[in-house]
C-alpha cells in the first residue's frame, strides 16, 4: 500500500513539474517577435520593369490581393508574362500594400540585398495601410523580395518578415 502511495505521489508530482517548465516556457522568458503579429499582406502588384533605367511597363500587371496574412507567392499571368519576355525586361516592379501593426521601422529586401530602410511618419491608425515600391532583378525566373518590420524598442528583435516571391512562367 505504501509504494503504490508512494508511486502515485511521485506521478502527481512530475506532472505538476512538468506543467511548470511548459508554463515557464510559454510565459516569455525567450524574446517573442512582435510583427507580423498584427501585420499583414494586403495586395501585391507586379508590373515588367528594368533594372537599369526602372523603367516598367504601366499597362499590364498582375495583381494578388486580400488577406493574405505573411505571404504574397504567385505566379505572372499570361499578358503580364508575354510582356515581361516581348520587352526584354529583368526585374519586376512590385507595389506592396500592408497593414505595419504598430511597427516604427522597417527594412526592405530585394533578392536577398537591403534597399532601403526607415521609420514610418506618424501615428498607427488601423485601417491606413502602407505602400512601398521594389524594384526586384529576376534571377531563375523569380523575384523574391520581403519586409521586416520591428520597434525601435526591440530593433534586436525582428519578426518574420512581410515576404513574396514572383514567378515568371516559362
Amino acid at each position: 500500500m505504501k509504494r503504490k502511495l508512494r508511486v502515485l505521489i511521485s506521478c502527481v508530482l512530475m506532472c505538476i513539474l512538468c506543467c511548470f517548465t511548459a508554463l515557464a516556457a510559454e510565459g516569455g522568458n525567450q524574446p517573442q517577435p512582435r510583427f507580423p503579429g498584427q501585420a499583414c499582406l494586403k495586395s501585391v502588384v507586379a508590373y515588367p520593369a528594368m533594372t537599369e533605367t526602372g523603367e516598367y511597363d504601366k499597362d499590364v500587371s498582375t495583381t494578388l490581393k486580400g488577406n493574405m496574412g505573411q505571404y504574397g507567392d504567385f505566379t505572372l499571368n499570361a499578358a503580364t508574362a508575354a510582356a515581361y519576355r516581348k520587352g526584354g525586361y529583368d526585374a519586376i516592379r512590385v507595389e506592396v500594400t500592408f497593414d505595419r501593426g504598430d511597427a516604427d521601422m522597417y527594412e526592405i529586401y530585394a533578392k536577398g540585398q537591403l534597399v532601403d530602410e526607415g521609420n514610418f511618419l506618424g501615428g498607427y491608425f488601423p485601417g491606413i495601410y502602407e505602400t512601398f515600391t521594389i524594384l526586384v532583378p529576376v534571377s531563375n525566373n523569380h523575384a523574391d523580395w520581403k519586409i521586416i518590420l520591428y520597434d525601435r524598442e526591440d530593433a534586436d528583435v525582428h519578426g518574420l518578415p512581410l515576404s513574396g516571391r514572383v514567378t515568371i512562367p516559362q
